[in-house]
């Protein structure tokens, strides 16, 4: 199971995605970088949301909803760096 998951989502920032891996790998936590469904695993403890360079909306990856509900249904602790936790509804 790997610890760390960061989520590239659709309009994730690079910068924040590989500087997040690369101060998480630094720390010995071995991210592991996740940008679609086919990399995504069944569990992770947790889940980082990056910054976004713009406004996301879920239909552009659909599996992300689920797959975060399922990640936090399983205990993982998800969490965002930035402006990643910005919801409208």
């Amino acid at each position: 199971m790997p610890s760390t998951v960061i989520l590239s989502y659709p309009k994730a920032m690079k910068s924040s995605v590989l500087g997040l891996s690369d101060m998480l790998s630094h720390a010995a936590l071995a991210p592991v970088t996740v940008s679609a469904k086919g990399e995504a695993p069944s569990r992770a403890r947790a889940v980082i949301l990056p910054p976004s360079a713009g406004e996301s909306h879920p239909r552009e990856a659909p599996w992300i909803v689920d797959w975060l509900s399922d990640q936090a249904g399983q205990g993982a602790l998800i969490c965002s760096a930035c402006t990643g936790s910005r919801r409208r509804v």
